[in-house]
């Protein structure tokens, strides 16, 4: 069973989140809809790209944000987004578009 940590020590149950925490529940179908892109595109990137490449959280019908840690996985991320967005809508996501972010360093 899936679970989510409110604090180090507890965890619940994700049926029983909706009584603690309703905005989280609305997270939950975002959060699988990501995995499932997520899923898609891993095997189109080159292998020392995909570890770089992290997941912004998805909208239905706006573009989807991709994070990469610098310039260079970016530069090679956007060269790939026409493959990927490709890929995206074979499945039957509705992602129009794709966007490649660098993350700020911490």
């Amino acid at each position: 069973m899936c679970a989510v940590t409110f604090t180090i020590r507890q965890a619940i149950a994700l049926d029983r989140v909706n009584e603690r925490a309703p905005q989280l529940m609305r997270l939950a179908p975002l959060l699988e809809e990501s995995r499932a892109r997520m899923a898609v595109i891993t095997p189109l990137l080159p292998p020392a790209l995909r570890a770089q490449v992290q997941s912004g959280v998805p909208t239905p019908g706006q573009p989807w944000s991709r994070l990469v840690p610098n310039s260079s996985a970016a530069t090679r991320l956007r060269q790939l987004l026409p493959t990927l967005l490709e890929a995206l809508q074979r499945a039957g996501h509705d992602v129009p578009q794709l966007r490649v972010k660098v993350s700020a360093p911490r």
